[in-house]
């Protein structure tokens, strides 16, 4: 902010941060909002597929899971497959669905 206010003093306690074409902040704005929401996409849509590949149940959890007489969805992000698999992958797809969340709400 130091920067901004040595190039732009502050008048009447209100600091600007640039002086001039509105037009040109207002494509700027734009420009940045896409940007912003292009990232925000991309970031969500890794944060799925993430949590997608933490409940998909390898071939060692089947068999686990059928020993044990219980079943585990394939090909679908099933929560309940979470039962069968570790505190460590659990935690992780926590962490993401909260984080997916947070994205969904901004």
């Amino acid at each position: 902010m130091a920067v901004c206010i040595h190039v732009y003093p502050v008048s009447d306690g209100i600091g600007a941060m640039y002086h001039g074409n509105c037009a040109y902040v207002e494509q700027l704005n734009t420009l940045l909002h896409l940007l912003i929401n292009l990232l925000s996409t991309l970031l969500l849509g890794a944060s799925n597929f993430g949590m997608q590949i933490l409940v998909a149940p390898t071939r060692r959890d089947l068999d686990a899971a059928h020993k044990k007489g219980k079943s585990m969805a394939i090909g679908i992000q099933a929560i309940g497959n979470l039962r069968q698999l570790g505190k460590v992958t659990i935690i992780l797809w926590i962490v993401l669905a909260i984080a997916s969340g947070g994205l969904h709400l901004t």
